[in-house]
């Protein structure tokens, strides 16, 4: 079994957190690709952030997961195929999945 490293600190990924406490995972795409995710707060509803766009990625979100954790809410965010720190597998184009 291959060895997956560990996702990249957000801090390393985008610097300030911004008054975010989060923590960094691996998600796996149906195809099998890992998409890079930041997870934070607790509670019963959850809200998943996706950027609107390239070259959006989880970074952009940070402002808005430090006010939504505080709240009550659970919040993951997850970068697109082939933004951020999610990979695009070799000859697919990003908004070819769906």
């Amino acid at each position: 079994m291959r060895t997956v490293a560990p996702p990249p600190p957000i801090v390393t990924r985008c610097g300030d957190t911004r008054g975010s406490n989060v923590e960094p995972l691996w998600l796996r795409a149906r195809d099998g690709q890992r998409l890079y995710a930041i997870r934070g707060g607790s509670g019963t509803t959850d809200v998943v952030l996706v950027p609107e766009s390239p070259p959006g990625d989880v970074c952009g979100w940070l402002p808005y997961m430090a006010t939504l954790e505080p709240a009550g809410f659970c919040v993951l965010a997850l970068d697109y195929h082939g933004s951020g720190d999610s990979r695009l597998a070799r000859g697919r184009d990003a908004f070819a999945y769906g």
